[in-house]
């Protein structure tokens, strides 16, 4: 009788960890949630200006953005990029103003994350905050590696 008891107290234990972690796991999807939105530009229109300082981080899911820079003799194409791509990282990263400017060649499609939403989670939750950029940053070189290979002949 002594092992039901402990076999269902153990199950109670897990039960209660587990409907605890997923209402967790819901409130945090709420509030990443919260943080990204779907944003659309026309071909031409400025996504980031060189300078800005914004520091939302953009996932681009659709279309083409040209990474520009103005010199002195005229504009300079840096890249471009077509998705699946994450750009906008140093800014949001490090907090410095836009280093180039991105530009919609195609219609496109975005999902922003917000800086200023996201900063106001890791005040609340500081503990996770540095496991999570180090999952960002991997994130970021492993689409940034996927993008470039996608052209590579075989």
């Amino acid at each position: 009788m002594a092992n039901e008891t402990s076999s269902f107290s153990g199950f109670t234990r897990t039960l209660s960890t587990d409907m605890l972690r997923r209402q967790m796991e819901s409130e945090l999807a709420q509030r990443v949630e919260d943080l990204i939105e779907m944003r659309t530009y026309g071909a031409g229109e400025v996504i980031i200006r060189k300078g800005e300082t914004s520091r939302d981080l953009l996932f681009l899911t659709d279309g083409l953005v040209e990474i520009s820079t103005e010199q002195e003799d005229g504009k300079l194409i840096l890249n471009e990029l077509s998705a699946p791509y994450v750009f906008g990282e140093i800014a949001f990263l490090i907090g410095s103003p836009r280093t180039a400017t991105a530009t919609a060649r195609t219609d496109v499609s975005a999902f922003i994350l917000r800086y200023d939403k996201f900063k106001s989670i890791f005040k609340e939750n500081p503990g996770w905050l540095q496991p999570l950029l180090t999952s960002f940053v991997n994130g970021i070189k492993a689409l940034h590696f996927k993008a470039g290979t996608q052209g590579e002949a075989p």
